[in-house]
């Protein structure tokens, strides 16, 4: 008797989450097949439950083949998805970390449980739950190097080649945990020695 109130518990918190599968923004999207080979998850097959954006099982489940990076407790992996660039899913397709910085045609690594998220045009660094760690948004983060990140205020971003450059404004070097190393402020120079 006990564990048939558990089985229909259960059954019914997953109904939802099956229920929406076809559903984005209210409308629900008649046919989103499954591709073989694809660049990107289309937004058919995103869909919104309690606030958060979720991929349809069946693409989620083909975009992890292979490509699940342990972050803390979690395994995430990195997908991209039209409409929302890239992005890293949890194992039950929930968008665990949208807006994921572009780092050589791909999403940018986790490093020490953070990762670089760009959002309106200001950078950050978030956990594998989504959870912004810097106290200020930048105008833009490097990528890990040589024990630290770093970040700059009052830069502009421009392509020089295939390559995102920062030029200009105040460097700031961010430790591990996301939090500025006293004394490393100043110039890209001074920062990046």
């Amino acid at each position: 008797m006990r564990w048939g109130r558990q089985i229909a518990a259960i059954a019914l918190l997953l109904t939802p989450l099956s229920g929406l599968a076809g559903w984005r923004h209210g409308k629900q999207a008649d046919a989103c097949p499954v591709a073989v080979e694809y660049v990107e998850i289309p937004e058919c097959a995103v869909y919104a439950y309690k606030g958060h954006d979720y991929i349809r099982a069946d693409w989620a489940k083909d975009a992890a083949r292979g490509h699940e990076v342990q972050v803390g407790l979690h395994m995430l992996t990195p997908t991209r998805v039209k409409g929302m660039g890239w992005v890293y899913l949890d194992r039950m397709g929930k968008v665990a970390v949208p807006s994921v910085a572009v780092l050589d045609n791909g999403a940018s690594p986790f490093h020490f449980g953070l990762v670089r998220v760009v959002r309106d045009g200001r950078w950050a660094l978030v956990n594998g739950k989504g959870k912004t760690v810097t106290r200020a948004p930048y105008d833009g983060i490097l990528d890990y190097n040589r024990d630290r990140w770093l970040a700059c205020t009052g830069c502009t971003s421009k392509r020089v080649g295939e390559v995102q450059v920062f030029d200009g404004g105040r460097w700031v070097a961010l430790n591990k945990i996301g939090r500025a190393i006293r004394g490393l402020e100043g110039s890209y120079a001074d920062v990046s020695r």
